[in-house]
């Protein structure tokens, strides 16, 4: 950066491209205040050289909800990714491009965090669209929208278009598997299938797409991770519901078992596990 400052001065759009990059990586390492302060000081280098809205201006506004996103603080994430949004949507106009896809969608997730999941699904449908005119219907990249147009229509208690949603992502996913996939991603679909199956009262395709969930899960992470003690816990849920009461007992009891061996007694997530089996018996 002292060269750049050097060459092109204190306020310059290569300083605060530095200073962006600077943030980007202090966010990777957990160093959330030091990312801001990084940050906000390259906004407002571009700010008084009268040039926020460039490129490196919407990157630093979309780091900026990212920061605030993994500091819980959700109302500023969303502020920043919008701004950040904005600023990419006077750039590119109505012209499709990747980062105005990946605004949109946090701009999304900035809403879902916040219970606004009507919002949620809206932005996420305009990121399915530049997605979708960038590199058409079946491309690897629209498998995030559909998992995300799904967990958003989920969360709406629109079950029935969850699940188309989260199907369509699975053929794409699918169609597109490539030879170093580790398919944690595929993973999560499933488990998001099967959820919504749960709420449906559909229990034999909820318990087949948990099932295929688990699978993968156990032989990505082993059998003591905290995913799948998540996944333990769901096929506990939909054996309750039908009933078998005597096989989701030791499904709860893996989970406990697991929660326990991962983070001690003293975990909420254990206390949940502890519930969930003293509900059963």
């Amino acid at each position: 950066m002292d060269l750049y400052k050097e060459k092109c001065g204190e306020k310059s759009v290569e300083v605060a491209q530095c200073l962006y990059q600077m943030g980007v990586v202090h966010n990777s390492l957990d160093e959330y205040d030091i990312a801001i302060e990084k940050l906000d000081k390259g906004f407002s280098i571009l700010e008084r050289i009268d040039q926020p809205n460039t490129e490196v201006g919407g990157s630093i506004k979309n780091q900026l909800g990212m920061v605030y996103q993994n500091m819980g603080q959700f109302t500023k994430s969303s502020e920043n990714f919008k701004h950040g949004l904005a600023i990419r949507k006077k750039i590119y106009g109505k012209t499709p491009n990747y980062d105005l896809a990946c605004s949109n969608n946090n701009v999304g997730y900035s809403f879902s965090h916040l219970g606004e999941y009507g919002k949620a699904f809206d932005y996420f449908c305009k990121a399915h669209d530049i997605i979708a005119k960038l590199y058409g219907e079946d491309h690897r990249e629209m498998v995030g929208c559909y998992n995300n147009m799904g967990s958003a229509s989920n969360k709406l208690g629109k079950f029935v278009d969850a699940t188309y949603y989260f199907e369509k992502a699975i053929k794409i996913r699918e169609e597109n598997r490539l030879p170093d996939d580790d398919d944690g991603d595929l993973a999560k679909i499933y488990n998001n299938l099967g959820s919504a199956y749960l709420q449906m009262a559909n229990y034999k395709e909820a318990l087949e797409y948990y099932g295929k969930s688990l699978d993968i899960r156990i032989s990505i992470h082993g059998e003591v991770h905290q995913e799948v003690a998540t996944i333990y816990n769901n096929l506990g849920l939909v054996q309750s519901k039908k009933g078998n009461y005597q096989k989701a007992l030791e499904y709860h009891n893996k989970s406990h078992e697991i929660r326990l061996e991962m983070f001690g007694k003293k975990n909420a997530s254990v206390a949940v596990s502890l519930n969930n089996i003293g509900q059963t018996h």
